[in-house]
Order: C-alpha cells, then structure tokens, then sequence
C-alpha cells in the first residue's frame, strides 16, 4: 500500500533478502478529521484522514526537541496542509493528499524544520 516500506539487502550472488515490512496502517496513528494542532505524543508516525473542511495544521502538540515525526498524506478530501510559515520551516507548503508524506524534526527552537517529503 501507498506509504508502507520493504527493507531489501542485495546479497553477493545478486538476489534480494527481505529484512523487515513496516505498514503504515500498522504503525501510523490517524490524526482526527479537522485536527489543526494534532496530539504527538506517543508515536512519531502519523496519517491524515478525511477531513470535513479544509484544514491547516499550524503546530503539533507534545512533540518533543529533536525528534523526527513522520506525517503521511492519507486522503486526497481536504487534504491536510502545513505552511512554510509559523511553526513550520519548509522548502515550501506540504498539502497531505493520499500518498505523500513528510519528514519533521522538532528544533530548541520550537519549530518544526523539514528533513525531506515525497516528491
């Protein structure tokens, strides 16, 4: 599925082992529809849902300085955004559609800087 990893290492003789599987509907916890200032506490993996209206996330809450939080795109209806302003420091504005993501990391500073995204 869109957003899930398959960790591969190629061997000597040129085949592939698998090493691990990571779902992200297994390890993701859902961000409620129209949350703007989504809860991070205890977990770093996070997808949208469905929201009702547009909805700008402006912060997270409870993150903790230094830690990196993953966010995927888990629907195109109102999709989620962030903006390159605020608490956000982004090469530009992220709209959350279904399948894309984006990597953040908490500064000192209390901004969150993006590490990378899906293209």
């Amino acid at each position: 599925s869109v957003g899930d990893k398959l960790y591969l290492k190629k061997r000597a003789d040129g085949k592939f082992i698998e090493l691990k599987r990571e779902a992200v509907s297994t390890t993701a916890t859902a961000i409620a529809a129209d949350d703007t200032t989504p809860d991070v506490a205890g977990n770093d993996k996070f997808i949208t849902v469905v929201n009702t209206v547009a909805t700008a996330i402006t912060t997270f809450d409870n993150a903790v300085v230094d830690k990196v939080y993953t966010i995927y795109g888990g629907s195109s209806t109102n999709a989620s955004t962030i903006a390159n302003s605020g608490n956000f420091v982004l090469t530009a504005a992220m709209t959350l559609s279904a399948g894309t993501w984006i990597r953040l990391q908490k500064a000192e500073n209390a901004k969150f800087y993006e590490i990378d995204r899906s293209a």
